[in-house]
């Protein structure tokens, strides 16, 4: 084992404490202690010998962690398949109930409210345009 490597190591406790402190669950912090310990590795050559070793693993592993949160917030979601059943709002017996007595309702308007009502909900037209469209005044 190099000279660096074996430094590196003594500060393995401290890192896997304070990766338990990031991530609350203990192998998530194994991944992240292992994935710091990597690019420390990797970077080895722009440690400066005359500097914090433990202040530069906290920081690679810092912003290893902060990656890792911004890729997963950025990453799609997968739900498996039983669970999409339960999500959303579960479809009552009403719903259609309320449907039914609404249609009911607007076929007892007369004609002219009926169309003026239907217009506006339908295609979205404000009250002079219906006024205009049925000849009726606003």
């Amino acid at each position: 084992m190099t000279d660096f490597a074996s430094e590196i190591t003594q500060h393995l406790p401290r890192l896997k404490r304070y990766a338990r402190s990031l991530l609350h669950n203990a192998a998530s912090a194994d991944d992240l202690v292992q994935n710091t310990m990597m690019r420390a590795l990797e970077k080895a050559h722009l440690f400066h010998h005359d500097t914090n070793l433990r202040g530069w693993l906290v920081t690679i592993m810092h912003n290893e962690h902060v990656n890792a949160a911004r890729r997963h917030s950025r990453g799609p979601i997968f739900v498996p398949a039983d669970e999409l059943a339960s999500i959303g709002r579960a479809q009552t017996q009403e719903a259609p109930i309320e449907l039914l007595e609404m249609r009911r309702a607007v076929d007892r308007l007369p004609r002219e409210q009926r169309e003026a009502l239907l217009l506006h909900w339908i295609r979205g037209l404000r009250y002079d345009e219906i006024a205009e469209c049925l000849d009726l005044p606003e």
